[in-house]
C-alpha cells in the first residue's frame, strides 16, 4: 500500500514537472484571446465613454435651453397678468367715471342741443347763462378727453394683452419642442449608459476568466521547484522609468487603471536581457503585450518582457541571467519603444523594483 502511494505522488510530481513544457502555451493561449477581448472592450468603453461625455455636454445645453424657455414663459405670464389687472382697473375708472356723469350731462352729451336748451331754462340771466354754458362746456370736455384716454388706454391694454398670449403659446411650443428633444437625449445617454454598465460587466466578467487562468498558469509554474536564484534580478534594459508600477492615467485609453509592471524607455532595438535564469514558458504575440516573453525562475517567481520588437527565445528554452532575449520595441499597446517588465509571485503581479538590484 506504501509503494502505491509512493506511486502515486512520483507520478503526479512527473506531471507537475512536464506541466510547464505544454499546458502553458494553451492556458496562455486562452488568457491570450481573453486579453484580446478585454482589450477591444476596454476600446470600446473608451469610445462609449466620450460619446456619453458628449451626450451628457449635449443633454446639459438642452436642460438649459429648456430652464431659459421656462423663465421666458414665467415672465411673460407675469406680465400678463399685470396687464390684466390693468385692464380691470381700467374698466373701473371708467364705470366709475360715467357713474360720476350725472343724468343731465350724460343726457347732454348723447343729445347735444338738449342740453344746452336745459342750461338756458335753468339760467336766471344772461351771465349765468354764459357762466353756466362754459361751466357745461368745459366739465364736459375734461370729461370726455378722461374718458377718451381711458377707452384708448383700455384698448392698447388689450393689444399688448393679446400679442402677451400670442407670444406665450410661441413659448409653449418652443418648449415643446426642447422637452421632446431633451427626451430624446435623455434616452440616448440612458441607451448608452445602459451599453457602458453591459461592456464593465463584459470586463469584470473576463477579468475574471483572466485571473482564473493566471491562478491556473501559477499553478503550472514548477510549483515543486524552488527558486534558485541570489533574490536580485538584473535589470533587463537600462533607461529612463516612464510609467511606474501601480495605478496610473493610461496613457492611450486616458483613463485610471492598475498599471501591472513598470515601462523603461529605450531605443528600438534595445537587447532586452533575462533578468533572472529560468526557463522560457512564452515567446509569442500577446495581446496588449505585444512580442512578449515570460520566463519561469521556479517557486512560483516569472519575469514578463513586453512590447518587443523581434524574439530571441523559444518556449521551454533554459536561459540564463543576462542573456539576450528579445529586441526592444513598440508592439501592442504602446506609445513608444520601452520595455514592459513584470515580476509575479504565483501569478500576481508585484513591485518590480523590490527585485532589481
Amino acid at each position: 500500500m506504501r509503494r502505491k502511494i509512493m506511486s502515486c505522488v512520483l507520478a503526479a510530481l512527473l506531471v507537475a514537472a512536464m506541466v510547464p513544457a505544454y499546458v502553458y502555451a494553451d492556458l496562455n493561449s486562452d488568457l491570450q484571446d481573453i486579453n484580446n477581448q478585454k482589450d477591444q472592450v476596454s476600446n470600446d468603453m473608451a469610445e462609449l465613454e466620450d460619446s456619453l461625455e458628449k451626450q451628457k455636454a449635449e443633454l446639459d445645453e438642452i436642460e438649459a435651453a429648456v430652464s431659459a424657455k421656462e423663465a421666458e414663459i414665467a415672465e411673460a405670464e407675469t406680465q400678463i397678468q399685470k396687464t390684466k389687472s390693468e385692464i380691470e382697473k381700467t374698466k373701473k375708472d371708467i364705470e366709475k367715471r360715467e357713474e360720476e356723469l350725472g343724468l343731465r350731462l350724460r343726457t347732454m352729451y348723447k343729445n347735444g342741443s338738449v342740453g344746452y336748451i336745459d342750461v338756458i331754462l335753468g339760467s336766471n340771466s344772461l351771465s349765468e347763462f354764459l357762466s353756466n354754458l362754459s361751466m357745461v362746456q368745459r366739465l364736459y370736455q375734461s370729461d370726455q378727453e378722461t374718458m377718451n384716454e381711458l377707452e384708448e388706454q383700455q384698448k392698447l391694454l388689450e393689444e399688448q394683452y393679446a400679442e402677451l398670449e400670442k407670444q406665450q403659446a410661441a413659448l409653449e411650443e418652443e418648449k415643446k419642442a426642447l422637452s421632446e428633444k431633451q427626451a430624446e437625449a435623455q434616452a440616448k445617454k440612458d441607451s448608452m449608459q445602459g451599453e457602458l454598465d453591459a461592456l464593465e460587466a463584459k470586463l469584470d466578467e473576463l477579468n475574471a476568466d483572466a485571473e482564473s487562468i493566471s491562478s491556473q498558469i501559477a499553478a503550472s509554474q514548477s510549483p515543486n521547484q524552488e527558486y534558485q536564484g541570489s533574490g536580485t534580478f538584473v535589470w533587463p534594459v537600462r533607461g529612463s522609468i516612464t510609467s511606474y508600477f501601480g495605478w496610473r492615467i493610461h496613457p492611450i485609453f486616458g483613463d485610471y487603471r492598475y498599471h501591472s509592471g513598470m515601462d523603461i524607455a529605450v531605443a528600438a532595438g534595445t537587447p532586452v536581457a533575462a533578468a533572472e535564469s529560468g526557463t522560457v514558458i512564452l515567446a509569442q504575440w500577446y495581446g496588449g503585450y505585444g512580442n512578449c516573453v515570460v520566463i519561469d525562475h521556479g517557486g512560483g517567481i516569472s519575469t514578463l518582457y513586453g512590447h518587443n520588437n523581434s524574439l530571441n527565445v523559444s518556449v521551454g528554452q533554459q536561459v540564463s541571467k543576462g542573456q539576450t532575449i528579445a529586441a526592444a520595441g513598440s508592439t501592442g499597446n504602446s506609445t513608444g519603444p520601452h520595455c514592459h517588465f513584470e515580476v509575479r509571485v504565483n501569478g500576481v503581479v508585484t513591485e518590480p523594483l523590490d527585485y532589481l538590484s
